[in-house]
């Protein structure tokens, strides 16, 4: 199995879901030294993009 952990604290715990850009643009800003990065992360990417919010897991 492989994954991507990413946590996230939120302020309040209104909120059920996380933007999808919010991650797309800490992911690609955090992976940018990675020139060669593999395919399943350029999918995840686009998978993300294609949507506006996703649900966090509970760690």
């Amino acid at each position: 199995m492989t994954g991507l952990d990413l946590c996230f604290l939120p302020v309040n715990n209104h909120g059920k879901e996380l933007p999808t850009d919010l991650i797309v643009k800490f992911s690609k800003r955090y992976y940018a030294v990675l020139s060669n990065k593999p395919i399943a992360w350029n999918e995840m990417i686009a998978n993300l993009e294609r949507k506006d919010t996703v649900a966090p897991m509970p760690i």
